[in-house]
C-alpha cells in the first residue's frame, strides 16, 4: 500500500511569505522529495503564511489559520499516513500546540516526520517523541531570547536612538546612512494630508467628516486603496507628529532631535485640548447641531440631542426619549433651535464690551482644576526621583555582593515599572496643564462669536460652532420648551 503523505510549510511571518521569498517553496519541495525517497504519494499540502506567536490551544489556531483546520479533518478521515515537516517547531509557535499536533496524529495512525529529527517511517519510538519535545521546549526558549532582544532593541531605539520604533507615521520618510542604517527622518509628499486632517480635527469636525474630505482629495491612501476613520484618528492621537516617540510604556520625555516633529508646542497644546473636548463633551457627529454637548435638560441633567421635524432642527430631552429602554423618565422637554441661537446670541450680546466679558471671566472664579493638577505633577515628579535613588541604591547592594542576582532583578524590574508609570504620568500631567484652556483662549473664543453670533450659526458647520462654545466654556439648561440659563462654567 502506498503511503499517503502531508506536507506542512509555514513560516513564522507574512513577508517571509512573500512571493519573492523561498522558504514555503522550499518547504514543499523538501516534502515532495522526502515523499519520492520513500515511494509516498503527496496527498496534501499545508500552508501558513504567518504563525501567529499568541496561539496556544488548537482551537485557536484553527481558527485563525485554515490549515489547522484542515489538517485534522483530514487525520479524522484517516487520509493521511505521514506528515512531514522540516522542523517541528513550524507545527507551532507554543510547546503546547506542538504537543497537540503529535497527539491528534498519533490518535489516528499517523506519524510526523521531522526532518531535523529523522527515524524510519513505522519505527518512531518514544525517545523521537522525546526528542521532539526536547526540540520543541527549546525552539520556544530561543523564541523567548529572540522577543527579549526585539523589546530591547525597541526601547533602544527610542531612548538612545530617538527613532520612532514600528510603522512610521504617515507623513514621514526614513533617511539612511551609507551602510543602510536609518539614522534620522523627513517629512515627505503625505504630510499634507496630516496637516488637513489636523486643521478639521482643531475645527471640531467628527472624524467621519474629516475622512471623506480626506477622501475626496489628491491624497493617496499609505497602505491601502482607500483611507479609513481609524487611520484618521490615529493621526489626530499619535504624538509622534511632535516628536514623542513611543513605544508602550517606552517614552521620550522631551521631543526627538532626529525625528522632526510637525506640531510645535502650541499646536500640541492646541491638540489635546480638543482631544479631551471630545473625551468630555463628544464630538458632533454627522447631523448633529451646533449645541451638541452644550445644551442640557434643566431638570434631569441629561443631554438634549438634535432631530428633524419636516420643517425644523429641534432639540429634546435624551433621558426622555429613551425612557421605554432605560426606564427613566424626565419630561417632554422639546424646543425648536432658532430659539437655543436666540437665548445664546443674547447672552453673547452682553459681553461684546471688554468690561462685561472681564466681569463675567471673573465670576467663574480661580481654575481649581489646573491647581489640582500642577500638585498631582509635583508628586508625580517626587515619587519618580525617589525611584530613581531607590534603583540606584539597589545597584550599588548588588554591586558589593550583598544581594543574590534573582532577588536584585527581580526588584530591579518592580522598581523600573514602577518608574515608568509615575514617569508617564507626569508627562500626561504636563501636557494636561498645557492644553487647559486658560482665561486667555476663552476670552478669544468669546470675542470671536460675541459680535455676531447669528450670522456665525448661519455660515459656519455646526461642529465648528459646537467647538467654538465647549471651549469658550457655555452651557444651555432647557426647561418646559425654553432657555432658561446661558451661562460660562
Amino acid at each position: 500500500m502506498t503511503l499517503r503523505v502531508g506536507i506542512w510549510c509555514a513560516v513564522s511571518s507574512r513577508p517571509q511569505a512573500a512571493n519573492d521569498k523561498s522558504s514555503l517553496p522550499d518547504q514543499e519541495a523538501a516534502g515532495y522529495a522526502f515523499a519520492q525517497a520513500i515511494g509516498a504519494q503527496v496527498v496534501a499540502v499545508y500552508t501558513i503564511p504567518g504563525h501567529s506567536r499568541d496561539f496556544v490551544f488548537w482551537h485557536e489556531a484553527e481558527a485563525e489559520m485554515p490549515a489547522y483546520r484542515q489538517v485534522r479533518e483530514d487525520l479524522e478521515a484517516r487520509r493521511l499516513d505521514v506528515v512531514h515537516t522540516v522542523d517541528s517547531s513550524r507545527l507551532g509557535r507554543d510547546v503546547a500546540l506542538v504537543q497537540t499536533f503529535h497527539s491528534l496524529a498519533a490518535r489516528y495512525g499517523c506519524e510526523v516526520y521531522d526532518a531535523t529529527a529523522p527515524h524510519p517511517i513505522g519505527q518512531q519510538t518514544t525517545g523521537h517523541r522525546y526528542v521532539t519535545a526536547i526540540m520543541a521546549v527549546r525552539a520556544g526558549e530561543e523564541q523567548s531570547i529572540r522577543v527579549h532582544r526585539h523589546r530591547s532593541g525597541m526601547r533602544g531605539r527610542v531612548l538612545r536612538r530617538e527613532l520612532h520604533p514600528a510603522h512610521w507615521p504617515i507623513g514621514y520618510t526614513a533617511i539612511r546612512d551609507e551602510h543602510g542604517a536609518v539614522v534620522s527622518a523627513a517629512f515627505d509628499e503625505q504630510v499634507p494630508v496630516v496637516d488637513l486632517v489636523i486643521f478639521l480635527f482643531l475645527a471640531g469636525h467628527s472624524y467621519t467628516e474629516i475622512w471623506r474630505q480626506v477622501q475626496a482629495g489628491p491624497y493617496p491612501p499609505p497602505r491601502s486603496r482607500r483611507w479609513n476613520r481609524s487611520t484618521i484618528r490615529y493621526i489626530c492621537y499619535n504624538d509622534a507628529y511632535a516628536g514623542l516617540i513611543v513605544w508602550g510604556e517606552t517614552r521620550l520625555a522631551e521631543p526627538s532631535t532626529r525625528f522632526p516633529a510637525r506640531w510645535d508646542a502650541i499646536t500640541h497644546a492646541r491638540i489635546v485640548a480638543e482631544r479631551q473636548r471630545r473625551s468630555l463633551h463628544g464630538y458632533t457627529r454627522r447631523g448633529a447641531g451646533p449645541y451638541s454637548g452644550l445644551a442640557f435638560c434643566a431638570r434631569c441633567g441629561g443631554r438634549m440631542y438634535r432631530i428633524h421635524d419636516r420643517r425644523w432642527w429641534y432639540w429634546r430631552c435624551s433621558t426622555h426619549s429613551s425612557r421605554a429602554i432605560t426606564g427613566v423618565a424626565c419630561h417632554s422637554n422639546r424646543i425648536p433651535e432658532h430659539r437655543i441661537t436666540s437665548a445664546a446670541a443674547a447672552f453673547l450680546e452682553t459681553l461684546s464690551t471688554a468690561e462685561a466679558l472681564d466681569a463675567a471671566l471673573a465670576s467663574i472664579g480661580t481654575n481649581d482644576d489646573a491647581a489640582r493638577l500642577a500638585a498631582d505633577l509635583v508628586t508625580a515628579r517626587r515619587l519618580a526621583d525617589e525611584l530613581v535613588g531607590q534603583r540606584r541604591r539597589l545597584a550599588l547592594a548588588y554591586a558589593a555582593g550583598k544581594m543574590e542576582l534573582g532577588i536584585y532583578a527581580t526588584a530591579d524590574e518592580d522598581i523600573t515599572h514602577r518608574l515608568g508609570s509615575e514617569e508617564r504620568r507626569a508627562t500626561e500631567l504636563q501636557l494636561a496643564i498645557a492644553a487647559m484652556p486658560d482665561i486667555a483662549t476663552r476670552r478669544a473664543e468669546l470675542e470671536h462669536i460675541a459680535a455676531d453670533f447669528p450670522a456665525i450659526v448661519e455660515r459656519a458647520p455646526p461642529a465648528e460652532v459646537s467647538a467654538i462654545l465647549q471651549r469658550a466654556g457655555v452651557r444651555i439648561e432647557i426647561e418646559q420648551h425654553r432657555v432658561i440659563s446661558v451661562r460660562l462654567t
